[in-house]
């Protein structure tokens, strides 16, 4: 990326977790109504003033990764984020019910045996999308700019149904 597209890069990374943390304490709250200024506060799950979420800290591994020149499409890549993923959500304040489900489950921390307990549990239940893997798709995208739209809807499935199998979940991290 050229430095223009790299800034805009940091630019929406860095939105991102700003509007995840200060909607960090309306998260699971009513409707505000339209003349209402958002304020930061402590959040729902107890996130501190200016704290983001679990969408934010998912995201991080994954970022980090691509920061790296890695590819979503290397295992030991895919590997890494899965046990960020688990060291975090160990003590985190908030995961999500199907991902706190599939990494708690977890005999290891490969993506190979995350997937395949993800379809697992998608099979026993029959539904397992959510919007946990669709807040981590940004990220995704932001590494795949300069790649076929191909490569990068595959990427996003592959991410998607680390922790939500459904087919309907990774069509919409596609779009």
């Amino acid at each position: 990326m050229n430095a223009v597209q790299l800034d805009r890069a940091v630019g929406v990374v860095l939105a991102s977790a700003a509007g995840d943390a200060l909607g960090s304490q309306y998260e699971f709250g009513p409707a505000l109504a339209e003349d209402v200024t958002p304020q930061f506060g402590r959040g729902v799950f107890g996130h501190e003033i200016g704290e983001w979420t679990d969408d934010t800290s998912m995201a991080m591994p994954i970022l980090r990764v691509l920061a790296d020149g890695r590819a979503l499409e290397d295992s030991d890549a895919l590997d890494e984020i899965v046990a960020r993923w688990c060291e975090w959500s160990a003590t985190a304040k908030d995961v999500g019910v199907q991902t706190r489900g599939i990494l708690s489950s977890l005999a290891s921390t490969t993506a190979a045996e995350t997937t395949s307990r993800t379809e697992q549990q998608h099979r026993a239940t029959g539904r397992s999308a959510g919007n946990g893997s669709l807040m981590r798709t940004g990220p995704v995208a932001l590494g795949y700019l300069d790649r076929d739209p191909a490569e990068l809807i595959a990427a996003a499935g592959r991410v998607a149904q680390l922790t939500h199998w459904e087919q309907d979940n990774v069509d919409a991290c596609a779009l």
